[in-house]
């Protein structure tokens, strides 16, 4: 795991221009440091190493090939050939793909993978993409072919952004890097401004600044020198919608019994997960003890020789404290568990850092007790396991639930819950569903307030499209327009009829919710730590392998998690499977009850908004007037315009 930069600019005339825009990325990468300058061709590669497979001065990078080919070899290497990496993530299956360049001649000076993706892309040019299971952002320069070539997983579990402008071409790990070049200008894109309030992060391909972006998942992209911003060229190796396979929903379902379902699938996990183990460092498990960690530290240590590290997060207000679950599990399977209780000092640290952990704005406050949660397993671990994608590809969230029971509820049903619930409001409304909780065996959530204004929301839906679509926003469009003075957000949302809506909304939170929230609170707050997080159920083998079974029995009983539960009962005792998680969510509405006026005066006071000349002051303050007199807010709302005015203040307020 590493920090990244490179491209071709005139501006850039020697390693200290390049140093610069380095140093901004030395937490990805505390243990070493490199840069490779082709003056001539005006191309430049940095990179800052993480140490995690082969850890000896031989995996250094930027790596540099001068070769000539071995007997045998394919066409593409035909010639003598120059190409130099500087590779972000990791290829665990490399020392497979290892052997077979060895059995076409290659020599190899290493133990790395970065070694082996190298002389892969010389054997197979940009193919050599399909043969890595890992995750992985990387830039090649083909002096040969006098090209660059920037490559993203498929998940997009690795970031890469890039900027064009002119004859300048700079890519990197993070946006602070970019920041650093000389011939960048930050300039807000106001397009995507309604993006962000809507969902509370940037979606890809868009980034908060103008000519700024992010390379998408699954994409290959060549830029031919000299460069300019209409020569460069992109494609799409990989997407998670291509496996659906139709032609088995009539299928006979005798061969998809629940035992061989279960079966196959715990197979198909472990390989990945045990994958995700392959280190030459200490590996621990994020251990939240919900269904997706729990599984991973499962099938770990049933595995394993010896105990493996768990590690979780508690806090004082049982609402949100997730490590009494957790510790019984790791308890259950004799794992070396770690547990930590945050104080308000913690997260108050946190929040002090948050600007600097997320370079744009970013509106997922569990992005704040991840970050506590990487600075304590940094003590004992330098790789750790999350359970990152568990939802997305298993049909995890609230929201698909609640969308099929207002789909198959009668009509006049669903318009006296819409009307229950804008009549007593979230507050009231969630208390009453507390005090029936202690007498009916109804689901706990911390956030139940925020869940009841995001469903009062979702059943003002007229169809499936406008549901989906309301159940994942948080601000409204006519919020946004009185927010921002504009039309309000783009539509991302476009049915795709070829799909089950089920599928739909899978596909649509793979490409959207997962790559630009979720992956990108986990990579930005464990590399703060220089902590390398790993991904194990974002292997695109489960994903061929889950998204082929016959519809009706993937979403089996419309199920949160139906399968990974019957992996998980094979070795949990049923009271400790399908515990409602919380996430490392932090208790953003208990800091705005008690730090409400700090950040008001801050960062919504009048003299604020109106020299940054973004927001609509009078739109603000009747917020604030609601607030202040104890009308309920979604505190996530808050939350993300707060984190926009964090971000601002620390990145373009003069």
């Amino acid at each position: 795991m590493c920090g990244i930069l490179g491209g071709t600019s005139l501006k850039i005339k020697s390693e200290k221009e390049i140093t610069l825009m380095l140093d901004a990325l030395k937490h990805r990468g505390p243990d070493d440091s490199g840069i490779f300058l082709d003056k001539k061709n005006r191309v430049f590669l940095g990179h800052q190493r993480l140490s995690i497979i082969d850890l000896s001065d031989k995996a250094k990078q930027p790596m540099r090939v001068i070769t000539n080919p071995p007997a045998g070899g394919s066409s593409i290497t035909k010639n003598k050939q120059e190409c130099v990496i500087t590779f972000n993530g990791e290829i665990y299956n490399y020392k497979e793909i290892k052997k077979e360049l060895e059995e076409k001649g290659y020599k190899f000076k290493s133990d790395s993978d970065t070694e082996v993706v190298l002389n892969s892309y010389l054997e197979w040019g940009t193919k050599c993409v399909e043969k890595f299971r890992g995750m992985f952002a990387f830039g090649i320069w083909d002096a040969a072919k006098k090209k660059l070539i920037l490559v993203r997983d498929r998940f997009g579990v690795k970031p890469l952004y890039y900027y064009f402008g002119g004859s300048d071409f700079i890519f990197a790990s993070e946006l602070k890097a970019i920041c650093k070049f000389s011939g960048f200008h930050k300039e807000i894109n106001p397009e995507v401004l309604p993006l962000y309030f809507h969902f509370g992060y940037i979606p890809d391909p868009h980034t908060i600044f103008k000519n700024v972006f992010r390379l998408e998942a699954g994409m290959i992209m060549e830029i031919p020198l000299p460069f300019n911003s209409f020569n460069f060229k992109k494609e799409k190796y990989w997407t998670p919608e291509s496996y659906f396979n139709k032609e088995k929903v009539g299928a006979d379902l005798r061969e998809y019994s629940d035992e061989k379902i279960t079966n196959d699938l715990e197979e198909v996990l472990k390989e990945s997960f045990e994958y995700r183990m392959v280190a030459d460092v200490d590996v621990g498990v994020f251990l939240s003890g919900g269904i997706d960690s729990s599984l991973v530290a499962v099938l770990l240590q049933k595995n394993s020789q010896k105990k493996i590290k768990t590690f979780t997060i508690g806090f004082q207000d049982e609402k949100y404290n997730e490590a009494p679950t957790a510790r019984k599990i790791a308890e259950f399977l004799g794992t070396e568990h770690h547990e930590y209780y945050l104080s308000s000092d913690d997260l108050r640290e946190a929040f002090e850092q948050y600007a600097e952990i997320f370079d744009e704005p970013f509106g997922d406050s569990s992005g704040l007790p991840t970050y506590l949660l990487a600075k304590k397993a940094r003590e004992e671990v330098k790789v750790a396991l999350s359970g990152d994608g568990g939802d997305e590809l298993f049909f995890g969230y609230d929201k698909y639930q609640a969308i099929n029971k207002v789909v198959n509820s009668p009509a006049i049903f669903n318009n006296l819950n819409r009307k229950a619930l804008d009549i007593l409001g979230p507050r009231a409304a969630s208390n009453i569903y507390n005090i029936f909780s202690k007498i009916l065996p109804l689901p706990k959530y911390s956030n139940l307030r925020e869940k009841l204004s995001k469903l009062s929301n979702l059943l003002k839906g007229k169809n499936l499209s406008e549901m989906f679509d309301l159940a994942s926003s948080y601000w409204q469009n006519e919020e946004i327009y009185n927010l921002l003075g504009n039309s309000g957000r783009t539509n991302v949302f476009h049915q795709n009829y070829d799909l089950d809506f089920k599928e739909q909304m899978q596909v649509w939170d793979i490409k959207n919710y997962l790559c630009g929230d979720i992956l990108v609170k986990t990579d930005r707050a464990t590399m703060a730590q220089g902590l390398e997080a790993r991904e194990p159920y974002l292997d695109y083998h489960i994903w061929e392998y889950f998204s082929k079974i016959p519809n009706n029995l993937r979403y089996k009983k419309n199920n949160s998690k139906y399968w990974l539960k019957q992996v998980l009962r094979k070795y949990l005792p049923e009271k400790l499977v399908g515990h409602q998680k919380f996430g490392f969510q932090a208790p953003i509405a208990e800091i705005f009850s008690n730090s409400w006026g700090e950040l008001s005066e801050k960062y919504l006071s009048e003299d604020f908004i109106k020299k940054q000349g973004i927001f609509n002051y009078q739109f603000i303050e009747v917020l604030k007037k609601k607030r202040g007199m104890g009308q309920y807010i979604n505190p996530d709302k808050l939350w993300i315009l707060v984190a926009f005015q964090i971000w601002y203040e620390k990145w373009l307020k003069e």
